[in-house]
């Protein structure tokens, strides 16, 4: 899983992600790479990367958190998204905001936008959706998914507290269902 995004203040500054904590930046249009690895203390790490920059040059960095280990095949500790926030064209990156925390429920598969229209009242805001399963992979009949949605107002410093978007709950199988 990688991903990968452009500064539009500057286009010779790129950010990019992949599976698990992996980042890359370069200065130069993408001829040469700088590697690092994403940490947060406060939620922990683990995959699905997605980079944003939003008008501002900031660079947002999704991804699932690991606030705790992994109990036998059961994914309840995917328990939240994270954003984290580099002002610095992706050498740092601030602990990030926790977004969606629902205690059992498995959190994952998240994307993120901006407003950028220089009209719009909502100018700079975040919005960041992902899906929510009750149980990850069951194929117990009583388990759904739906789609969780979450804005930011601040730059990504804090989240509005989630809500459902979705019309139709789905299955908890990692499909199109």
């Amino acid at each position: 899983e990688v991903t990968i995004a452009v500064n539009p203040k500057n286009p010779q500054q790129m950010v990019a992600g992949s599976n698990i904590t992996n980042y890359y930046t370069s200065d130069d249009g993408g001829k040469t790479w700088s590697e690092g690895t994403l940490t947060s203390k406060t939620w922990g790490v683990y995959g699905d990367p997605v980079v944003y920059a939003n008008d501002s040059g900031h660079f947002f960095f999704c991804h699932l958190s690991q606030t705790k280990p992994p109990i036998g095949d059961s994914y309840n500790w995917l328990e939240r998204i994270v954003v984290q926030k580099s002002t610095d064209g992706g050498k740092t990156w601030n602990e990030g905001a926790g977004i969606g925390f629902v205690p059992n429920k498995v959190q994952d598969k998240e994307w993120i936008c901006g407003d950028f229209n220089p009209k719009s009242p909502h100018k700079g805001n975040l919005y960041i959706s992902w899906t929510e399963f009750d149980k990850y992979n069951s194929k117990d009949f009583n388990d759904f998914s739906r789609i969780k949605f979450s804005h930011s107002t601040d730059g990504g410093n804090t989240f509005s507290e989630a809500i459902i978007i979705s019309d139709t709950v789905g299955d908890c199988v990692d499909g199109d269902n």
